[in-house]
C-alpha cells in the first residue's frame, strides 16, 4: 500500500487490550501506528518497541502522556480508545472534534447522558465511529 493511502492511527491506553489491537494493525499494510499514548510512559515504551521491531526504528510512534497534545496532530486519522473505562466517551468525544475517526473499547459510556453526547457529536462531525 502506497504511504499515501494508509491510514494513521494512534493508540491510547497500552495495556493488555491494546496489545492485541497493536498485532492486529501490525499485520496490515493499510494501517500505520504513529502516536501512542499512556500515562505509564513505561506502557508506551514498550508498545513502541513492539512497533519498532515491525517498522524499524526510524519509523516508531511519537509518545504523548496526553490525549491533548496528540490530538493536536494533524496527520492522525484514527484513534484506538483503549484506555479504564471511565476515559472511553471523553477521550472519544475529544477526537470526533478533533476530526478523527474512532475505534472504542467497551463499555463505551458509563452513563446515559454520555451516550447521548457520543450520538450528539457523531451527527455534528459526521465521523465514523465503531
Amino acid at each position: 500500500t502506497a504511504p499515501s493511502q494508509r491510514i494513521h492511527v494512534a493508540v491510547v491506553g497500552n495495556g493488555l487490550i491494546a496489545r492485541s489491537h497493536i498485532g492486529t494493525l501490525l499485520a496490515r499494510d493499510d494501517v500505520r501506528i504513529v502516536a501512542l499514548v499512556d500515562v505509564n510512559r513505561k506502557a508506551a515504551e514498550a508498545a513502541r518497541s513492539r512497533i519498532a521491531a515491525q517498522y524499524g526504528e526510524a519509523d516508531v510512534p511519537a509518545i504523548y502522556g496526553t490525549h491533548e497534545e496528540m490530538l493536536r496532530r494533524q496527520d492522525v486519522d484514527a484513534v484506538f480508545v483503549c484506555t479504564p473505562d471511565h476515559w472511553h466517551a471523553p477521550i472519544s468525544l475529544a477526537a470526533m472534534r478533533a476530526g478523527k475517526d474512532v475505534y472504542c473499547e467497551k463499555p463505551l459510556t458509563l452513563t446515559i447522558e454520555e451516550g447521548k453526547q457520543i450520538i450528539k457529536v457523531l451527527e455534528e462531525t459526521g465521523r465514523v465511529f465503531q
